[in-house]
């Protein structure tokens, strides 16, 4: 054997929550709520490389990994070289399962909890305010490889102010949100050793934002509706490599750097015709979306070997008739064959294989005829 991953992972949360809302007055809300949660993670099999894979470099010494174990050499807490996380760390060698032995045995348990506070006004039958505290959460886990540690649960603090409104005799909807959002020891995937996606968790880092929504019919036949998103990010503490003895020994990414991937203005319009031919429903649609440019990696070394992710644009049309339950459309989708990839990685870690990233490009333009009934 060269090399295994065989674990069983058992992941159990227990959640407890609840919610209550009173009326203040006839048109004032007010709602809180609280949620209690207990997750749990287990890993339990084998990781790494057979003995026999670079035996010059094992360690030596007595039991546990001993020849009277089955083994060929000594166990080692840290072993040397590609065999360091493999079947030398195995205190016996008896089989488990598909595996030569068991070296995986641990397991992570959390317990925390979250809030919600909302109040929500209702200036108007045609318009409505919020305001929200909020808290969100993900669970920690272990890492795929086992030996590189695990990662924390993070947490997401919003502040958020929005509103839901309707004019012009209810014929167009306005619609948005601003907020701000602290996110703390945020959970942070990347390439590790051998390939292996790793996850640990970052610094704190703000997140401010706007986003906004409309919907306008401007004739009966006409309907056009966009949306906009604005996102300004940074780090509000150096992302930052530590020894054993919790001392800096590197910087990957500086207090002030913003997030990777999500770009800091998207949006997007749709228009859509309807007319009658004869007995027939008809339409015309046309829509365009954009996404700006943004890192693909946080750490700063990384993402100048992978490089940014690209602004892209793509437009779709769409023209169709529909009679009873009966549907027929033609579309054309990506009408300018836009290829900005959309998400980069490589195969191994950026030092050493991100000299070729691959990246996830949308599909190419397509044109088609799409049949549809309803039941």
């Amino acid at each position: 054997m060269v090399y295994l991953n065989s674990m069983d992972r058992e992941d159990t949360d227990k959640a407890v929550f609840g919610s209550l809302a009173y009326d203040l007055t006839d048109k004032l809300e007010l709602s809180v709520g609280m949620r209690f949660f207990k997750p749990e993670v287990t890993v339990k099999g084998f990781f790494g490389f057979g003995l026999g894979f670079g035996p010059d470099s094992a360690p030596t010494g007595t039991e546990p990994g001993a020849v009277a174990n089955g083994g060929s050499g000594a166990f080692s807490p840290t072993g040397q070289f590609w065999s360091r996380n493999g079947e030398w760390r195995c205190k016996s060698q008896a089989s488990y399962k598909d595996a030569p032995c068991l070296n995986v045995d641990k397991g992570i348990a959390e317990s925390d909890h979250i809030s919600r506070v909302n109040l929500r006004y209702k200036a108007t039958d045609d318009a409505m305010m919020y305001l929200t505290w909020s808290e969100g959460y993900r669970p920690g886990g272990i890492n795929r490889n086992p030996f590189a540690g695990d990662y924390k649960s993070d947490f997401l603090t919003n502040y958020e102010f929005g509103w839901k409104t309707e004019w012009l005799d209810r014929r167009l909807q306005f619609n948005g949100a601003l907020f701000i959002q602290k996110w703390r020891d945020f959970q942070i995937g990347f390439q590790g050793a051998n390939g292996i996606t790793q996850v640990d968790n970052g610094p704190s880092a703000e997140v401010k934002g706007a986003e906004i929504q409309t919907m306008w019919l401007a004739t009966d036949s006409l309907l056009v509706s966009s949306s906009m998103a604005f996102y300004k990010s940074k780090l509000l503490s150096d992302y930052s490599n530590f020894n054993a003895a919790g001392q800096v020994t590197s910087v990957n990414a500086p207090a002030g750097t913003s997030l990777p991937i999500t770009p800091k203005f998207k949006g997007s319009l749709v228009a859509r015709y309807k007319f009658n031919i004869g007995e027939y429903d008809a339409h015309l649609q046309a829509s365009v979306a954009h996404a700006g440019s943004a890192a693909s990696r946080l750490k700063i070394a990384d993402n100048a070997i992978i490089g940014d992710i690209e602004a892209n644009t793509t437009v779709d049309l769409g023209a169709g008739v529909e009679k009873g339950n009966y549907t027929l459309e033609l579309f054309i989708q990506n009408l300018s064959n836009e290829d900005a990839a959309q998400y980069k990685t490589a195969e191994c870690t950026e030092s050493v294989c991100g000299v070729q990233a691959y990246g996830v490009r949308p599909r190419p333009r397509t044109i088609g005829v799409k049949f549809s009934q309803k039941f």
